[in-house]
């Protein structure tokens, strides 16, 4: 009976499956390393853990982005009822002058 060799071919979603088992640190780590490969040399799976790396990067500016705006909107908020808490202070402050010139005339 012949010896059959098997040849196993790791999809990209079994690359991701460890890249994310293993963690971002340890991936980059790797892959300075050279454990993937090198650029220019064709490595398919070089290429993807790169394209990996490059997505977490995106994610966390992504979620920086959200936090900074909604960080802006809640300034915004806050300068709104600043102004409107300094008109009604102004319209206060005129109200009572009126009144307190209005009782000195009498």
């Amino acid at each position: 009976m012949p010896n059959k060799m098997q040849v196993f071919v790791r999809t990209p979603t079994d690359l991701i499956k460890d890249l994310e088992q293993l963690g971002e640190k340890t991936v980059k780590t790797k892959f300075l390393n050279g454990d993937y490969g090198h650029p220019g040399t064709g490595n398919i799976t070089y290429e993807h853990v790169k394209d990996w790396l490059s997505s977490k990067e995106s994610e966390r500016a992504e979620a920086r982005a959200e936090e900074s705006l909604s960080n802006s909107r809640k300034a915004l908020r806050i300068s709104i009822w600043a102004i409107i808490i300094a008109i009604i202070a102004m319209l206060l402050s005129s109200a009572i002058a009126i009144v307190i010139a209005w009782l000195q005339r009498k």
